[in-house]
């Protein structure tokens, strides 16, 4: 795992609104569906899987990166963003690391 890694985990919690598991454990070939995202329910809060609407360009582009992130040199691509779960964070770290600012 990387920093990058990390920061794509993070991103993609301040972008999508997911959970610390589900981001650090996000595979972008499996969850994308097109116009929204699933969240796979092993990684989901209660255990439920979830969708996730994709309304922005801005929510596609961060998905695609995260995509081409996780791509491995031989084409195969990693189950997830990161091969551990990410360190405790607060939102504005979130948002922070994200590029969104402080707050």
């Amino acid at each position: 795992m990387t920093d990058a890694h990390v920061k794509m985990a993070l991103r993609l919690q301040a972008a999508f609104g997911l959970r610390r598991e589900e981001a650090s454990k996000f595979s972008p070939s499996w969850a994308d569906r097109g116009e929204m995202i699933v969240v796979r329910a092993s990684t989901a809060k209660g255990g439920r899987a979830r969708n996730v609407a994709i309304p922005t360009d801005g929510q596609r582009s961060l998905l695609d990166e995260a995509l081409r992130l996780v791509k491995r040199p031989n084409s195969e691509t990693r189950q997830r963003v990161t091969s551990t779960p990410c360190q405790k964070a607060t939102r504005p770290s979130i948002r922070a690391a994200a590029g969104f600012g402080s707050g």
